[in-house]
């Protein structure tokens, strides 16, 4: 990571892939997982990190305690259409400590939606997360392969449409 930041890059989308309540307990990742995790970050100091975390329950409460006492990490990227807390919820309740990184379900709706439901989903997500700011639009995990490429190009002209500061 810091060969990267040596080559120019700020950023790194750090996987807690296993930071999740049907995965683990909180107490078994705070001791597994997050003394690992919080090494990284320490050893990591150029680069701000969004930590993306898969699974239907984040644990948020870790990912926010990291951004609280790192000056690096900075957001959390997570299926918020599959998971809890929904991006509403995680707005209200962790919105003024994380970054959210989310915005449309990549398993049904950007696969298989209409142009109008990808453009309706990206603008609820906007409204709902733009405020006050803190708020990346982007799909809960990957693209799958086979999203149609009319789907991606709608994502992104909603997504510039909509999700302007």
């Amino acid at each position: 990571l810091n060969a990267c930041a040596d080559e120019g890059a700020f950023y790194a989308a750090y996987l807690t892939t296993r930071a999740s309540k049907e995965i683990t307990t909180e107490e078994g990742y705070s001791e597994f997982g997050a003394p690992y995790d919080m090494e990284i970050f320490k050893d990591t100091p150029r680069l701000y990190h969004i930590c993306h975390v898969c699974g239907v329950e984040p644990m948020f409460d870790i990912i926010s305690e990291y951004a609280r006492s790192t000056k690096n990490v900075k957001g959390i990227s997570w299926w918020d259409r599959g998971a809890k807390p929904d991006l509403r919820e995680a707005k209200e309740k962790y919105g003024d400590v994380l970054c959210l990184m989310a915005g449309i379900d990549h398993t049904s709706t950007l696969t298989t939606g209409t142009p109008a439901e990808i453009e309706r989903e990206i603008a609820e997500s906007c409204k709902i997360a733009m405020p006050g700011s803190g708020f990346i639009f982007a799909p809960g995990c990957d693209i799958s392969p086979k999203t149609p490429k009319e789907n991606v190009k709608v994502m992104v002209k909603a997504a510039r449409k909509y999700g302007k500061y």
